[in-house]
């Protein structure tokens, strides 16, 4: 498996290491937690090890929904970090 398919991390470093070159802070706001186990193994370790290397440029993470049936939050690695998810979790209707 493809660990990056549509390039959408590399697209996140570009922009976080643009915001950490200008001394931004940024939000990262998304559908589905990374981290959680409903994610894909791959991808969700490449996210966290981004977060925890922007971890002073990202100023929180925002998500709004996990396919479990439990509400959870993922827990960051970099303590300083905000996580959140904002709404209930839902079933997918896919198997």
């Amino acid at each position: 498996m493809e660990s990056d398919p549509s390039g959408q991390l590399a697209w996140l470093v570009s922009e976080l290491d643009a915001a950490e070159q200008a001394g931004e802070n940024v939000y990262i706001i998304g559908h589905m937690a990374m981290g959680l186990d409903d994610a894909l193994h791959d991808g969700s370790n490449y996210f966290n090890q981004i977060v925890d290397r922007y971890s002073a440029t990202i100023a929180a993470l925002f998500f709004a929904t996990h396919m479990l049936t439990s509400s959870r939050s993922p827990i960051p690695t970099t303590p300083t970090l905000a996580s959140a998810t904002l709404s209930k979790s839902r079933i997918s209707p896919l198997p």
